[in-house]
């Protein structure tokens, strides 16, 4: 299996249907190609991250580079990826409370750090990524228990 993820830049504004409606559709596509992952817009920023097979995911990551509403600005992979991180998720909006709900008072601002900072170091930059990604997953399982709820 293959992990990607990445970073965009929206080139055309998006209302809340707009993003539900590609969210649903993601989904719908995803599960029939076995890809399962993640989604995260603030503003005009896209955070993503799929995975799955590994040729599906290329083929669906050469599709989303060709979608003029958004330029990618970042994209990293993780090849040999063991067990899926987000095993129920065809794809899951996750929105700012969500996401500040899930990763708690890691220091972060409802925002990943991703979208709001850059490092100098590729590398540095993409192993925070996957552990940030990581820390995600293991909150999502987390509030997999029933007593938790979504705010």
């Amino acid at each position: 299996m293959l992990a990607m993820v990445y970073v965009s830049q929206a080139t055309a504004l998006f209302r809340p249907a707009e993003l539900d409606e590609l969210v649903d559709m993601a989904a719908l596509n995803n599960s029939e190609q076995q890809i399962s992952g993640c989604l995260f817009f603030d503003d005009d920023r896209f955070f993503q991250y799929i995975e799955g097979p590994a040729t599906a995911v290329r083929q669906l990551m050469a599709s989303i580079e060709q979608d003029p509403r958004h330029r990618i600005l970042t994209l990293f992979e993780q090849p040999q990826l063991e067990q899926r991180r987000f095993p129920s998720w065809q794809m899951q909006r996750i929105s700012c409370s969500q996401l500040q709900q899930l990763w708690g008072d890691l220091q972060h601002s409802g925002a990943p750090a991703l979208l709001t900072q850059t490092f100098t170091d590729p590398k540095l930059w993409q192993t925070k990524l996957f552990r940030d990604i990581d820390q995600l997953a293991h909150a999502y399982q987390q509030q997999l228990n029933p007593h938790h709820h979504w705010r």
